[in-house]
């Protein structure tokens, strides 16, 4: 008997304090609080931009997917990863952002101390990331095989990064479509 009161005496409490919580909050003369101008693109753009994120790029994925291979101009350690990040443009300054404040897409094992791949890739705008501590003395950069196929191509826009990455930026595009590099 004195379990089931606990019980009852819980669902009350319960609803009291969420009762208590939406008059107190839910009801307000700041209506403006989550005023979005217009329908949002897609709901992934959406929560980027109310995030405050905008700066870490979007993933549309379309097909057709393409495969990129590559390689690293100077040898790494064993068992080094090379990490995939989207950007949104194609600018040096744009790529180190991303790679420090935004979650990356893949991560994949260098093969041979210096060859990569990554599978199924939508076109967009992408930088490649390996930490410089991968690396034995000489710091490498990753650079993509370019590739014309199906319409799409795949172009390096710049190799380089700083003391603690080595960056590899590249795009996949429609022929038709071809962007412009930032410099």
């Amino acid at each position: 008997m004195r379990g089931l009161r606990r019980d009852y005496l819980g669902i009350i409490l319960s609803i009291f304090l969420f009762s208590a919580f939406c008059l107190s909050g839910c009801v307000s003369d700041k209506t403006n609080f989550l005023k979005v101008e217009g329908p949002p693109p897609n709901a992934i753009d959406f929560l980027d931009n109310l995030s405050g994120l905008g700066r870490c790029g979007v993933l549309h994925v379309k097909r057709p997917l393409f495969n990129i291979t590559g390689f690293l101009t100077a040898a790494t350690r064993p068992n080094s990863t090379i990490r995939l990040f989207i950007v949104p443009d194609t600018s040096l300054n744009s790529a180190l952002y991303v790679v420090q404040h935004c979650r990356y897409l893949l991560e994949e094992p260098i093969h041979s101390e210096k060859y990569f791949r990554f599978d199924y890739l939508p076109a967009g705008n992408y930088v490649a990331m390996v930490p410089r501590s991968a690396f034995y003395q000489f710091q490498g950069f990753p650079i993509i095989n370019d590739f014309n196929r199906s319409n799409y191509s795949a172009r390096v826009n710049f190799h380089g990064g700083d003391y603690r990455y080595s960056l590899g930026s590249f795009s996949i595009f429609r022929i038709s479509d071809e962007p412009k590099t930032e410099k």
